[in-house]
């Protein structure tokens, strides 16, 4: 008797998605956000405009999608940084080299998330629908982050204060050093510059620690 078959999956909607992503990412770099329109990227992607919508639904969905790509890496690096860091110090000092590795490596998609959290319309990360996927990454991300660093308060790493308040602090400071490393006026810096300014930063952390 033979044995019946399985059904094959066809490959061809995952390698639309993938070319229109590789498009996106393409645009972006290129043209900026606003520059990026369905219609440039279908064109780049050989694809139609229908395609688009009917895998990601929108410009900010693409994006978004973009983002979910590129963080998910960072993640998983993250993550076996947690499973090898025995000080919940280090694994928050690895969180912010990853988060300033993210804007320099991709410092596109990066400017285009920064752009798209500040629109007016846009909708929260995680809601349904727009941002789900990203959104549960940075959930995650950020669950992950304020655990290390209330079990880093209570291992005497660092000085005792409102776990939320410090992180807040800590992802502001990230953020901005790596806001300056994607910008392209004056107030920008380079790559060098971000390392230097995260070392910096980390020298005072760590000094409030010492002091304590």
């Amino acid at each position: 008797m033979v044995p019946p078959q399985s059904p094959r999956t066809d490959p061809r909607p995952a390698r639309t998605r993938r070319a229109i992503l590789a498009a996106a990412d393409e645009l972006l770099a290129t043209s900026g956000v606003e520059g990026t329109t369905i219609a440039k990227v279908a064109s780049h992607a050989g694809v139609s405009v229908g395609s688009i919508y009917a895998h990601f639904g929108s410009k900010d969905s693409l994006i978004l999608a973009l983002g979910a790509k590129a963080v998910e890496p960072r993640l998983a690096q993250m993550e076996a940084d947690d499973a090898t860091e025995s000080s919940p110090l280090a694994r928050v000092l690895a969180a912010a080299d990853a988060y300033v590795r993210f804007a320099i490596d991709e410092p596109s998609t990066f400017s285009a998330l920064v752009i798209l959290a500040h629109e007016p319309q846009a909708e929260p990360l995680g809601s349904e629908g727009l941002g789900t996927e990203l959104g549960d990454h940075i959930g995650g991300l950020l669950a992950t982050l304020r655990d290390d660093l209330a079990a880093a308060m209570d291992a005497g790493e660092l000085p005792r204060a409102p776990v939320r308040d410090a992180l807040v602090g800590l992802l502001a400071s990230w953020h901005g050093i790596a806001d300056l490393a994607t910008r392209r006026d004056g107030l920008s810096i380079s790559a060098d510059g971000a390392w230097n300014a995260l070392a910096a930063s980390r020298s005072l952390l760590l000094g409030g620690a010492s002091a304590a």
